[in-house]
């Protein structure tokens, strides 16, 4: 028998209660993405009754599905970071585990759950952009409007690149 000293039971203990302590941001994330889901689903109602009050012009009417679809967007962010935290911390990366999400959703290190969020926020930042496009009346704003977004997903996507060429060297 392997003597087990008192100490090292309280840091097997503080250990497993901040796994557990993920569950609150996991389960927060995950209760966020559902409700961005539902504001989607029911923005979309709203959408479509404005559409169909007001069919004309058709720019009027295209902003109010893109927001809908930076919601749903939003949405699958939230649960993405949920999984991500509960495949980091709380399913210990088992191998078992890979069958029951998509790959683009398997989750195996910190750089692959940032690799995936910093896609998301990319995509939501473009069609964010084309929302304000399309309900553009002019001006010089929209240009810096986009240039800034532009330097912010050049920014994502030279890291996203660099990461990715980091890892492959170790």
């Amino acid at each position: 028998m392997v003597w087990d000293p008192p100490l090292g039971r309280g840091f097997a203990w503080a250990i497993l209660v901040t796994r557990l302590l993920v569950l609150i941001p996991a389960v927060v994330l995950m209760l966020s993405g559902l409700a961005a889901f539902i504001y989607g689903g029911a923005y979309f109602v709203y959408a479509v009754g404005h559409v169909s009050d007001h069919p004309f012009p058709v720019k009027d009417n295209l902003g109010v599905f893109l927001i809908d679809l930076d919601l749903f967007l939003i949405g699958a962010t939230l649960l993405l970071i949920a999984v991500g935290f509960y495949g980091l911390t709380l399913s210990g990366g088992s191998d078992d585990r890979r069958g029951e999400v998509p790959a683009w959703l398997d989750v195996r290190n910190l750089d692959d759950m940032k690799t995936r969020i910093m896609a998301m926020l990319t995509l939501i930042a473009l069609t964010s952009f084309v929302d304000v496009v399309v309900d553009f009346h002019g001006g010089r704003d929209i240009f810096y409007l986009g240039a800034a977004i532009a330097l912010v997903i050049v920014a994502i996507t030279a890291f996203m690149r660099f990461a990715a060429a980091d890892r492959g060297r170790h």
